[in-house]
């Protein structure tokens, strides 16, 4: 999706199968890889087979729907003081959610997280609220946190721990 090589749609819904074939059962995905495309293809590709055979990973936090790209930097993360206050946090969070499960063709993912957090994604009360709603409404059955690149990520991990241990279920 804009990285590396580029696969044509055919050869990337045949190395998923090929993949499921020979014994991987955890696919993972972002609903901002490809503006939804990826979410899209592995839906296709994943179509047909039965679903509690395999983990589907779903990852939620840039701001692709509203959000305007800022070059290499990507999208903006979906608490961004200029797209939207706290208490819009769930509602995004519900319709980023809804979404990529669309695209994927299921109902539910086995782990959702954050994907690649500002300090108010790993530390806001009204995020993890909003990442719980989702939990008991079924739409994931574990929450996690995916981590970017950025230097400092260690400190906002420890911080979120502290805060919303209980409900983390996983870290990348």
């Amino acid at each position: 999706m804009h990285f590396g090589e580029t696969l044509e749609e055919d050869r990337y819904l045949e190395c998923i199968r090929v993949a499921y074939d020979s014994g991987v059962r955890t696919f993972v995905t972002a609903d901002v890889y490809g503006q939804g495309k990826a979410d899209e293809l592995l839906g296709r590709a994943l179509e047909g087979l039965p679903r509690d055979s395999y983990c589907l990973v779903g990852m939620l936090g840039h701001d692709f729907y509203n959000g305007e790209r800022n070059g290499s930097a990507g999208y903006p993360r979906f608490t961004d003081p200029g797209l939207r206050g706290p208490d819009e946090y769930a509602g995004f969070l519900r319709m980023a959610c809804e979404r990529s499960l669309e695209k994927c063709r299921t109902e539910h993912f086995d782990l959702l997280m954050l994907h690649n957090p500002d300090e108010t994604g790993y530390t806001g009360e009204e995020v993890w609220k909003g990442m719980a709603k989702l939990k008991s409404e079924g739409l994931a059955a574990r929450l996690g946190i995916a981590p970017g690149p950025a230097n400092g990520f260690t400190l906002d991990m420890i911080h979120s721990f502290e805060r919303f241990g209980e409900l983390i279920d996983w870290a990348m």
